[in-house]
């Protein structure tokens, strides 16, 4: 056997090997179809670490409903505020939800669900308020449980109803878009000069702008360590993800050789996922770290993919094309690379978040051509759900 012969042996073996870990990770998940209730279509919105998923229904008339569902129970409808519709934000690992629904008068509350007590009204803001992001921490809201609008101005409220403003970076007027479990809002304000920058408010510190040398920026999310990820206009007039922190002030995560990039999600150690242009001039899912920087994720075959989310042990979700174009959800690992979660029967998918445990959450058409939340969950953690319920 010649050298060549033996080098293509070696590489199409790897390959193979390749292939079949991923392979088997992929068979390690089983996909669950979370339905519609009543509805036409469902959309995941949050998942915590005992795998209770919250998300909304769409229904008949186009009115949204809020839901919460579990393995072995299935979904639970979270009603109104005696309105028509209402709307879930997120749910903390006490299987909290909390969302904004309307009244019988019209009105937009803003609404705390527990299992224990249904859906608790927490009023409306002054001046008809538009909640913008909230943030569950714990069990309880955060020093800055509600962030919203009055008037363009970000303000936050306690559930004493204390209320203060943020203020702005010199203009006004600013925009919030999330906040962490120490009360930290991130999001975007006019400057004295009138560009829109980046800004991180914390109970102490008060407002500080994250990218004064830059035209334009904004901050997109907040980890409990008070990182800040986001994008701004590079000097090449391009728009660049950056991860801001303490000690480095603003970083630019640069791209995978394109022009623009844009982060999604990061967690507590500071990595961060998202996509950016490439050299081929499409957009691939990226994974980046302080220590080596931007990592190109790859496709399934086609040429565009993007990162929604990570957990705290690096695994990453999001969609990747196919070489036919249709999008897929995919789990990324450093051990197995990228994989391919499946459909519930349709043509597309794409996952959202990921949690401690590996659970996935997303979306997926149907073989009807609908589109439903569901959740990938691993067997073995399907077989646990199954054993808890007999014991």
């Amino acid at each position: 056997m010649d050298l060549g012969t033996l080098g293509r042996g070696i590489l199409a073996g790897a390959i193979m090997g390749l292939t079949l870990a991923g392979l088997s990770h992929a068979l390690d998940y089983q996909v669950t179809d979370l339905g519609a209730l009543d509805g036409v279509s469902s959309e995941p919105v949050a998942i915590n670490n005992s795998n209770m998923v919250t998300g909304c229904y769409t229904m008949a008339s186009g009115a949204e409903r809020a839901f919460v569902w579990m393995p072995l129970v299935g979904a639970q409808d979270l009603g109104t505020l005696g309105g028509e519709s209402a709307r879930a934000i997120d749910i903390n690992d006490r299987g909290q939800v909390l969302g904004y629904s309307t009244t019988d008068q019209g009105a937009s509350h803003v609404f705390l669900w527990t299992a224990s007590s249904g859906m608790t009204d927490l009023g409306p803001g002054r001046g008809g308020w538009t909640l913008v992001q909230a943030v569950l921490i714990a069990g309880q809201m955060s020093s800055c449980q509600e962030v919203q609008l009055d008037e363009s101005r970000a303000l936050g409220r306690s559930l004493t109803n204390n209320l203060w403003e943020l203020g702005d970076l010199g203009q006004g007027p600013n925009t919030a878009i999330d906040v962490n479990g120490a009360g930290s809002v991130v999001g975007a304000s006019y400057s004295a000069r009138g560009n829109i920058h980046a800004f991180r408010w914390s109970p102490d510190g008060g407002m500080q702008d994250l990218a004064m040398r830059s035209l334009m920026s904004c901050a997109k999310g907040v980890n409990d360590s008070g990182q800040v990820i986001g994008r701004f206009l590079s000097a090449q007039n391009a728009n660049h993800a950056f991860l801001w922190t303490d000690s480095q002030g603003l970083i630019d995560l640069g791209t995978l050789g394109g022009d623009s990039s844009g982060p999604m999600a990061l967690h507590n150690s500071g990595q961060v996922v998202g996509w950016a242009d490439a050299a081929d001039g499409f957009s691939h899912a990226f994974l980046y770290t302080v220590a080596t920087g931007m990592h190109d994720l790859g496709h399934l075959g086609g040429r565009n993919s993007c990162a929604y989310g990570i957990n705290e042990q690096g695994n990453v979700v999001g969609w990747a094309e196919l070489a036919s174009g249709n999008r897929h959800a995919f789990l990324w690992s450093e051990a197995s690379g990228m994989i391919d979660l499946g459909l519930l029967g349709g043509s597309n998918s794409t996952a959202v978040a990921i949690n401690e445990l590996g659970t996935v959450l997303g979306s997926s058409t149907t073989a009807n051509g609908e589109t439903h939340a569901c959740v990938w969950m691993r067997r073995s953690e399907t077989a646990k759900e199954i054993l808890a319920q007999t014991q």
